[in-house]
């Protein structure tokens, strides 16, 4: 209930509900959006509305503040904000709209563990939220979206991750950026540098190669063990040899 498409023209439609509807979907044909709905027996029917085909279309949830995707694998995700159908080549992307503060809250805490100290999810914080700004002050203007999902921008998993502790980091530095020469500064991270980071080039004099004395070094949970083959086989005789 409180399902709502959209269009940037402003048109709206409330989504039906009731036995009858069991998932929407939002899908292209040549130039324009259709919208359709499967039933309990999992044929899609083309729902009739107003809203402008060419137009983009977006749909929210004014009860929930959520949508939930229906994934080709058959998995559900729940983002907050808007999921809009935006045209690309010949195909179409899934883009979700929200505000930034927001974002970073399936952001965080799927880049760093919400459970490490306090200071160090804000420090995760605030290099997000500048990297994911710096990414969208540049992003070119045919660009559907600003960025994407996956460690190739920074990872991004919506509501499923959602923690307390990366939630507080955010608020306890909202809106906070790093700024290089009163310019977003470019705030790349990552789990792993092989001990070495790499030089960002002029434009970016403060990203220079340097060794990091931190990556690969053995901590105390590090241990190994070797089991011959006939210890394992006494252990588990049950499984066979």
């Amino acid at each position: 209930a409180g399902l709502k498409v959209v269009d940037s023209a402003g048109h709206s439609v409330t989504l039906p509900t009731g036995t009858k509807y069991n998932k929407w979907r939002l899908s292209r044909s040549g130039s324009k959006r259709v919208l359709a709905y499967r039933d309990t027996k999992g044929k899609y029917t083309t729902y009739k509305t107003k809203l402008e085909q060419g137009r983009v279309w977006y749909i929210q949830n004014s009860k929930t503040g959520t949508v939930k995707l229906a994934m080709p694998n058959g998995d559900t995700k729940t983002y907050r904000g808007k999921l809009a159908l935006r045209f690309s080549g010949s195909g179409a992307r899934t883009v979700n709209y929200l505000p930034m503060e927001t974002y970073l809250r399936g952001v965080v805490p799927a880049e760093m563990p919400a459970t490490w100290s306090a200071e160090a999810v804000k420090a995760q914080a605030v290099a997000a939220r500048t990297y994911a700004a710096k990414l969208r002050s540049v992003v070119s203007s045919g660009s559907i979206y600003d960025l994407c999902d996956t460690t190739a921008c920074q990872v991004y998993r919506g509501v499923a991750v959602e923690h307390s502790g990366s939630d507080k980091a955010i608020s306890g530095t909202a809106n906070k950026v790093v700024e290089y020469k009163d310019k977003l500064a470019l705030t790349m991270f990552s789990s792993s540098n092989g001990g070495w980071s790499a030089s960002a080039g002029a434009d970016y004099p403060y990203l220079k190669a340097k060794k990091d004395p931190y990556d690969g070094v053995k901590r105390d949970q590090t241990w190994s063990v070797t089991l011959s083959s006939s210890r394992i086989q006494k252990a588990y005789s049950s499984v066979g040899t």
